[in-house]
């Protein structure tokens, strides 16, 4: 490790190109954009970068700010070693706290190793142990906050399940389906396939065929009656859906015949 610390930035207009021949991690406090690797990224309170050795970086911040910087050499590693991407850009939000910790216990550490003497070797260890654990949080942090962001939309995707099942009576448009969920409609309609295998409406459809069946099976209410308490008053409507999933017409189907 070359360099760890929190340091001042001023830039304005990406006046000044900054190169290092080690690579660099930064912990940014504060907005602005950065140039890196050609291209340019929005910066805020929260957001890590990683500026690969010998690759240009540049600033344009409307104010002046700090930012925490590690400067280091990468370990040589055998061929077939594992590895993980790190990606150039990671906006941390809520889990800025947690990245200043890790910097900040790098940067005390690597400041003991500065001034100690017999025990340098053990440090050095633990400055190079630290440095990893965070990189290795880096490049799992993305793929972490991925998978909390699926399980909340499966857990409103779940709560559509019961409320779909409460409401099978009226009819609801997709928009209303996609607030319930809390979702926009393209993405609840991305998740729910991934999750079900389904589009929403031949859910939607078969959750009322099903509750069809069971209406047809366990009590004698006329099929009209039926069709009106699944949300599909139309009978020709029901007639022709409820053959179209389950392969019989509604009264073939009470009676146990096939067609």
């Amino acid at each position: 490790m070359r360099l760890a610390g929190l340091f001042p930035l001023e830039a304005h207009g990406f006046d000044h190109a900054y190169c290092s021949q080690a690579h660099a991690i930064h912990l940014h406090e504060y907005g602005g954009t950065i140039r890196l690797a050609s291209e340019e990224h929005r910066l805020e309170a929260g957001t890590l970068t990683i500026s690969p050795a010998n690759e240009d970086s540049s600033y344009d911040l409307p104010r002046p700010g700090v930012h925490w910087c590690i400067h280091f050499d990468p370990l040589v590693i055998g061929r077939d070693a594992p590895t993980l991407p790190l990606p150039l850009v990671l906006r941390l939000g809520t889990a800025q706290g947690e990245a200043v910790k890790r910097f900040s216990h790098i940067t005390r550490l690597r400041a003991l190793l500065a001034a100690a003497g017999a025990d340098a070797a053990a440090l050095s260890e633990a400055v190079s142990v630290a440095l990893q654990e965070l990189l290795l949080w880096a490049a799992m942090f993305e793929r972490m906050d991925s998978h909390r962001a699926d399980r909340a939309s499966d857990l409103m995707i779940e709560r559509l399940f019961d409320f779909i099942d409460r409401n099978l009576g009226r009819r609801f448009t997709a928009a209303e389906l996609a607030s319930e969920a809390g979702l926009s409609q393209n993405h609840l309609a991305r998740r729910f396939r991934e999750r079900t295998g389904m589009t929403l409406p031949s859910f939607v459809l078969a959750r009322r065929i099903k509750l069809a069946q069971l209406l047809l099976r366990s009590t004698n209410l006329p099929i009209k009656q039926i069709a009106m308490r699944v949300g599909m008053p139309d009978p020709h409507h029901f007639n022709k859906q409820f053959r179209a999933v389950a392969g019989v017409s509604p009264s073939g189907f009470r009676s146990g015949g096939t067609n």
